[in-house]
């Protein structure tokens, strides 16, 4: 199915940009 297939890559979207802002979160500490 075409739409659970958008709504796995937008959930791996979101959690790459999640552990990005963590990284730089940690980097400025």
């Amino acid at each position: 199915m075409v739409t659970s297939k958008i709504i796995y890559v937008r959930k791996i979207t979101f959690f790459t940009m999640v552990n990005l802002v963590k990284e730089q979160q940690e980097k400025q500490k």
